[in-house]
């Protein structure tokens, strides 16, 4: 659907963390310019991979932090300073909060993430 009627570039090829370097510098970047952000600041990431490419989680954060400390976005350069980064498994974020509510009672339940997408369909 996000092809046929918004034009939507889709690439099953490539992996997530592959765009990731590009993705986040538009949404730094957005936000920075819509909260009228300084040029230069300090950056605590957070960003989830899916669990087969968390491995390159290190790669990707030095890509991240050498992206980050100089580009410009609508016109204006930046140099951000990423001091901590996050990288955890997708629906890794969801355990980890329900963690936090329920305590030390968390190792006694059982907790399952189902994840929603799209697939390639191969007859």
């Amino acid at each position: 659907m996000a092809q046929k009627y918004f034009e939507a570039r889709i690439n099953f090829l490539e992996l997530k963390y592959e765009n990731a370097i590009p993705k986040t510098l538009a949404a730094v970047g957005a936000i920075a310019i819509r909260d009228s952000l300084k040029a230069n600041f300090d950056l605590s990431l957070g960003l989830l991979l899916p669990y087969g490419e968390w491995e390159d989680r290190e790669r990707l954060e030095r890509g991240l932090t050498k992206a980050l400390s100089s580009f410009s976005f609508r016109g204006k350069q930046f140099c951000i300073n990423l001091i901590n980064f996050q990288c955890l498994p997708e629906g890794g974020g969801l355990i980890l909060t329900r963690s936090k509510k329920l305590g030390t009672d968390f190792n006694k339940v059982n907790i399952a993430v189902v994840m929603l997408g799209f697939g390639i369909y191969q007859p």
